[in-house]
């Protein structure tokens, strides 16, 4: 399975999203479809689907009725599986003596990116 994270579900429902890549959205679009074309699912992970939700206003109903109406995509939640490896991650980053882990982020952001990770290891 592959795990698509905020950046990607910002291009999927935000149609004139910015992006630094040329062509984004049609690239985004094109690997959605390629994706689909193999039988596989695409995950989405809770927070990375807060995150696209806090941000798309009346388009939360449409978005939340897209993933999980069609059987293409999977909306994982972060649950004992994922604390437990986002507790790994965490613990090796504190043994190397960087929570962080090489991260110039806030710890929050650190922290919700890695339960996206963990989320992804399904």
């Amino acid at each position: 399975m592959i795990s698509f994270d905020t950046t990607f579900l910002t291009l999927m429902f935000v149609p004139n999203a910015k992006h630094s890549e040329a062509n984004a959205k049609d690239k985004v679009e094109f690997l959605i479809s390629d994706i689909h074309g193999t039988g596989e699912r695409i995950i989405i992970p809770t927070p990375a689907l807060s995150e696209i939700l806090v941000k798309s206003g009346r388009a939360r109903e449409e978005i939340i009725q897209t993933l999980t109406k069609s059987p293409k995509f999977l909306v994982a939640p972060f649950d004992i599986r994922s604390a437990l490896e986002l507790s790994l991650m965490t613990d090796a980053a504190l043994t190397r003596k960087d929570k962080r882990d090489g991260a110039a982020d806030t710890w929050v952001k650190v922290t919700l990116d890695r339960q996206i990770v963990a989320i992804s290891y399904l």
